[in-house]
């Protein structure tokens, strides 16, 4: 049996922090575009013969702001939604699963393809390096472009990885090569395999942003995607990147219908992502809707 995870915790403060969509308080935006993810889903679950886990309550104690006495641990609190992604591993209802994806609440499920056959490996998703716009142009791997921000931000993750003891690996045809190996963790599967040598040896996820903060590494480093993908690079958990269909970043792809058409898994990431996603809701373009 396989099962499917999407949650939603948010911070108290987060109205407080980050601003609008179209004039709605954010925390309201992440309750409606939840609403019509989990709703494809379900829909999709049923499809594949799945069941379909949601969570609204924090996995990790709940942080407080109040708690806080300076900026680093404002940092730590803040990036502690991210790593409710290890769920997964840690809580022991996903033991009876043989296969686990995970799902962000802006991604929309739009085919009845099932993912689960897609790959024997016990840790799968899209490349960044795969997610490319309708012109087959990078967008989420700045590190291989020949650029001075691009060789910077290079330098800084393998200073980091040499210093924690973290190997690098390269993506290798026929993926769109990359020198750094970095699956988006917006959508994976992990096997009941992959999962429990990872609750038995990853790090612990606090300290991989204590040496962020201390390395002053800059925020999207420091969050869940890179601390996964480093842990499963040193235990190694046979990955395989699989076609950016089952991940595609609509909300940057530059053409809706060819998204639309391609997509099976439509990441619709940023304040932009929200609206397209309702624009797209409302004109019928989902099978389910």
């Amino acid at each position: 049996m396989n099962a499917i995870f999407q949650y939603l915790v948010l911070h108290d403060f987060i109205d407080e922090e980050r601003d609008p969509i179209g004039g709605i308080p954010r925390s309201e935006v992440y309750k409606q575009i939840t609403a019509e993810s989990t709703k494809s889903f379900r829909w999709y679950a049923d499809q594949v013969g799945a069941d379909h886990i949601f969570t609204d309550t924090w996995w990790f104690d709940k942080p407080h702001l109040d708690a806080l006495d300076d900026m680093d641990n404002h940092r730590l609190v803040r990036s502690q939604a991210f790593f409710e992604i290890l769920r997964v591993i840690y809580d022991t209802q996903f033991d009876k699963y043989e296969k686990v994806l995970i799902a962000d609440i802006d991604v929309i499920a739009n085919t009845t393809e099932n993912i689960f056959d897609e790959s024997d490996y016990d840790f799968y998703g899209v490349f960044e390096s795969d997610m490319q716009d309708h012109k087959k142009r990078y967008m989420y791997n700045p590190w291989d472009l020949n650029t001075a921000s691009g060789k910077e931000q290079y330098s800084m993750m393998e200073r980091f990885h040499q210093k924690y003891d973290y190997p690098i690996h390269h993506v290798l045809p026929p993926n769109n090569p990359s020198k750094f190996m970095n699956m988006n963790t917006g959508l994976f599967v992990m096997t009941k395999k992959a999962r429990l040598i990872a609750r038995e040896y990853f790090s612990d996820w606090k300290q991989w942003v204590k040496n962020n903060l201390h390395e002053k590494t800059p925020l999207w480093f420091y969050v869940d995607q890179f601390f996964i993908c480093a842990e499963i690079m040193k235990h190694d958990i046979e990955y395989e990147g699989i076609s950016d269909k089952w991940n595609l970043p609509i909300t940057h792809y530059g053409n809706d219908k060819m998204a639309l058409d391609k997509g099976n898994f439509l990441h619709y990431s940023g304040a932009e992502g929200r609206t397209k996603m309702f624009k797209h809701l409302n004109a019928g373009e989902f099978i389910w809707s």
